[in-house]
């Protein structure tokens, strides 16, 4: 084992506390559980990073936040290497969870049509999805008192990679929405309509 000093310069309202992951175990299971927020803000000396490890990913257990930061560190390669990172693990809100073996990659643009209204954009980013992973974002344009019943999400992947016409996406967070299947190319494009209040954005890909 090695060791390693990992430090959030801060953390979100809601998070910790934190479980620490290695890629060399491919994020299965932590090799440290339980480390409370006010030891990452100051400054935590992990000794039990496996060696090898390349990324460290630090999770909130909150039940109010469940994000995650991964962070790149070197040198971990025998029980007498320190590495000394930074990071901020930011706020969070809604996410897209990939449940899919294949990575998934473009640029997501995320909108809701509010009953019979029209489509609006509440977040966009270009990014790609790993197989199993979760991206965590934070949005303003509708907050969680918002009321999700009767509403259709829309999700959009421009120049994508890795999504075709039998992937689809479904809501879980409270009530289960349709299944909403991708069709197009430039964007894919899926949607799927709430019928109960899914109390947050959370939306997973098949």
């Amino acid at each position: 084992m090695a060791s390693a000093l990992i430090t959030l310069t801060t953390a979100g309202t809601g998070t910790g506390p934190f479980d620490l992951y290695s890629d060399i175990g491919g994020y299965a299971s932590p090799f440290e559980s339980g480390v409370d927020k006010s030891s990452l803000v100051s400054g935590y000396v992990s000794n039990l990073v496996p060696n090898g490890t390349t990324v460290i990913r630090v999770q909130s257990t909150s039940l109010q936040c469940t994000n995650y930061v991964d962070i790149s560190v070197t040198g971990i390669t025998t029980t007498t290497t320190t590495t000394t990172t930074t990071t901020t693990a930011a706020p969070t809100n809604s996410s897209l969870k990939n449940n899919s073996g294949t990575s998934i990659s473009g640029t997501f643009v995320f909108s809701v049509k509010i009953g019979s209204g029209s489509f609006s954009t509440f977040f966009s980013v270009s990014t790609t999805i790993a197989p199993g992973a979760t991206y965590n974002f934070f949005q303003s344009y509708y907050p969680g008192s918002f009321q999700t019943t009767g509403n259709t999400f829309r999700v959009q992947v421009f120049s994508s990679s890795g999504i075709t016409s039998s992937n689809y996406i479904r809501m879980f967070a409270g009530s289960v929405s349709n299944i909403g299947f991708f069709s197009g190319t430039n964007p894919a494009t899926a949607e799927t309509f709430s019928s109960g209040n899914q109390f947050a954005i959370t939306i997973e890909y098949y």
